[in-house]
């Protein structure tokens, strides 16, 4: 019986093409599981903008918001559609506000730990990690334009900070 090269050619592709195809070894790395999450999800309540003004304002000026600047805040707040750019412009208006209670930079240049510490424990009621305080500790250190005004509107725009 006579087979055609093109069959015999074909039989010794598939041949080849099912012999040549192996399972590649699967590679297992064993890694320690880890829980990783944000400080923030340990506070499950958000402020209400109430809240979130009220404290801001006290935080910012170590007094309570008068009624009617509360109500004028509450007002535009409530009257814009993105919450995240009114919460800024409070923040800014309030950290410039004579009266607002922000260390010099002298103050804060002195003992950056100390400054750190107390920011987190002020804004975010709560202590700092370790890591937490090297981080700012050394951009303090290493940023001579790094003013208080600025690390004090990080915390109070931080996601943290709508939280408690």
């Amino acid at each position: 019986m006579y087979i055609p090269k093109s069959i015999l050619l074909l039989a010794l592709l598939i041949l080849l093409a099912s012999s040549g195809c192996k399972k590649e070894t699967q590679y297992v790395y064993e890694v320690n599981k880890v829980k990783a999450g944000s400080p923030a999800a340990t506070k499950p309540n958000r402020k209400t903008t109430l809240e979130f003004v009220s404290i801001l304002y006290s935080d910012i000026l170590n007094t309570s918001i008068p009624q009617n600047e509360l109500v004028r805040m509450i007002t535009a707040y409530d009257g814009f559609g993105d919450a995240r750019v009114v919460e800024d412009l409070i923040v800014r208006n309030l950290l410039r506000r004579t009266g607002a209670a922000i260390p010099s930079d002298a103050d804060m240049r002195s003992n950056p730990e100390a400054f750190v510490r107390a920011m987190y424990k002020r804004f975010l009621i709560r202590e700092p990690g370790a890591y937490e305080v090297w981080y700012f500790t050394d951009k303090i250190q290493k940023n001579e334009s790094l003013r208080p005004e600025i690390i004090y509107y990080a915390f109070l725009t931080s996601d943290e900070y709508r939280y408690y």
